[in-house]
Parts: C-alpha cells; sequence; structure tokens
C-alpha cells in the first residue's frame, strides 16, 4: 500500500458548513495546521519569472515534498485556501495581495492555456 498516497494524507483544506478550514476554526494557532510550505516559500516560487507554468507546478511539488518526513508530493499538503483567506496568515490587505500574486503568476496563464487552440 502507498503510504504517501492522498487517501492517508490529512487533507487540512476540508472546509466546514461555514467555509473554513480546520486551521481557521481552531481557535488557538496549532503549528500541526499551520500550512507547511509556508506562503513565503509558495511566493518565492511564483516570483521567478524564467518558469514556466509547468516549470512552476513541479517546484510547487517539489517544495511541498521537502516539507514532509515521508517526502510526499500530494497536491492536498499545499494548504492554499489557508494561505490565502485565513486571517492568521495576515491581515486583509496582505491576504489580497497574496490571492493577487497566485492568479497573476499562476491562475491567469494557467486558464489562459486551458482555452489556447492546439
Amino acid at each position: 500500500r502507498d503510504h504517501d498516497s492522498p487517501s492517508n494524507i490529512a487533507d487540512l483544506s476540508i472546509l466546514d458548513h461555514e467555509g473554513r478550514t480546520p486551521y481557521m476554526f481552531h481557535p488557538k494557532e496549532i503549528d500541526f495546521l499551520r500550512p507547511d510550505p509556508s506562503w513565503e516559500k509558495v511566493e518565492i516560487v511564483l516570483s521567478r519569472d524564467d518558469l514556466s507554468i509547468e516549470s512552476i507546478c513541479v517546484a510547487l511539488r517539489d517544495i511541498i515534498a521537502e516539507s514532509n518526513p515521508k517526502r510526499s508530493r500530494a497536491l492536498c499538503r499545499l494548504q492554499i485556501i489557508d494561505m490565502l483567506f485565513c486571517d492568521k496568515e495576515g491581515n486583509e490587505v496582505e491576504l489580497s495581495r497574496r490571492r493577487k500574486v497566485v492568479f497573476d503568476r499562476f491562475l491567469k496563464s494557467a486558464l489562459l492555456r486551458s482555452v489556447q487552440e492546439p
């Protein structure tokens, strides 16, 4: 059995009925619930002008693997919802700035590529 498969990893980005992750919901900051890799590591990857969208994906999976002892590259380990929307990660100005970075440096390119003619 593959112990690094997504079915064996707690998905900390799962939302409750009010749209909150476990990190958002818990009244205290608990290291286990904090996004790891951190936003700072994600932003370093997203800020590199020399990376294509494919290379960004590989680099993000690499920092995910570096952040856990089993070196799992499972995308559910990237707690992007917490990084972009949880007030424990920053004030509204900072969270808005992060969302713009993700849109400008990743989502916009990925979405445009998905509608291009072959």
